[in-house]
């Protein structure tokens, strides 16, 4: 019994680690056409699920900006990098913050995940103006056309909320506090 939990234990172990190299993978790509770098024959297994996002940047991209942009808020204390800075086609905002996301999608179901959320609106908070905020959900399971998410003002803010407590929490945890921490009271 014990010999075939460590077989299923390992099992899982390796299948997580190829999905996160996956995920790595494809953001690398990704990264490679938004900085017209991109060569198809390098990584030709990566290729198939490369094209849709190379069709969605055709039709939505309208400027990039920054690719893997290293954001800091030094009021709040935290950091992080930006997977894409553009500007879209057909979009009321003057910039948007695009996050790419690999996913098992099941029957056509993305899951935008609430944390996805956190995230864009901490990085959001990095910027003047403030953007848009996109999840961009690539297909793990098999080649699909990409999902995207735009979140919504309100999303945001309720999102900045939690992310904002839960990081004064971790700074609390950790005994760090940035020297411009508002209403630090220390």
């Amino acid at each position: 019994m014990r010999d075939y939990q460590n077989r299923i234990h390992q099992s899982l172990k390796d299948e997580q680690t190829e999905i996160l190299d996956f995920g790595t993978r494809i953001h690398k790509a990704i990264e490679a056409v938004n900085n017209n770098t991109f060569d198809g024959t390098q990584n030709p297994e990566l290729f198939p699920f490369v094209e849709p996002f190379i069709r969605w940047s055709m039709n939505r991209l309208k400027q990039v900006t920054a690719v893997e942009k290293t954001v800091v808020n030094p009021q709040h204390g935290y950091g992080g990098t930006v997977d894409l800075y553009c500007v879209l086609h057909g979009e009321n905002r003057p910039i948007t913050i695009v996050d790419y996301k690999t996913q098992n999608v099941k029957n056509g179901k993305v899951n935008f995940y609430e944390s996805w959320g956190y995230q864009l609106a901490a990085y959001r908070k990095c910027f003047k103006p403030v953007p848009q905020c996109v999840s961009l959900v690539i297909n793990s399971n098999e080649p699909s056309e990409v999902v995207e998410k735009a979140w919504t003002a309100k999303e945001l803010q309720s999102s900045w909320r939690i992310f904002s407590r839960l990081c004064r929490i971790w700074q609390d945890t950790k005994n760090y506090y940035p020297t411009e921490r508002p209403n630090s009271g220390r």
